[in-house]
């Protein structure tokens, strides 16, 4: 599978390939349980955020962002990727993001790459995740 895995915590990321779906289904149905946010949630319990991501194929991009143990966001650009049907972008307080990781100036520029629809400013999912890093000062890929 050509994918992303990873974690961001203290402006650090962490690759563990255990964490990494080995079967397509396992990104269709990843969720806040998956190993992935579990780990994510674990580092952030010293009261620091963490966020798991997942970048599969250029087709689908999911995020788990936690802060002190707690799920804040949760966002997932093809949430009927499974059914091969086209939806839009689906995130809770998607605004919050660029706050949390301190780049409150960016918080409208990044809820309006997450919630727009594929082909406006990016061709696939791996890119829309290039462009949030930047906007939210964290390392590229």
């Amino acid at each position: 599978m050509n994918q992303q895995v990873f974690i961001v915590h203290n402006g650090e990321k962490i690759f563990d390939p255990s964490l990494e779906p080995t079967e397509l289904k396992e990104v269709w149905f990843a969720s806040p349980d998956s190993a992935l946010a579990t780990r994510a949630k674990e580092l952030s319990l010293d009261g620091s955020v963490a966020m798991a991501v997942l970048e599969y194929e250029g087709d689908v991009l999911k995020l788990w962002v936690f802060q002190a143990g707690v799920l804040e966001i949760e966002y997932d650009s093809s949430p009927s990727f499974a059914t091969c049907t086209i939806t839009p972008p689906v995130g809770n307080k998607l605004e919050d993001l660029a706050v949390l990781f301190g780049q409150p100036s960016n918080t409208k520029a990044v809820q309006q790459l997450l919630l727009r629809k594929r082909g406006y400013g990016f061709i696939n999912e791996r890119q829309r995740l290039e462009q949030l890093l930047g906007l939210l000062g964290l390392p590229q890929s």
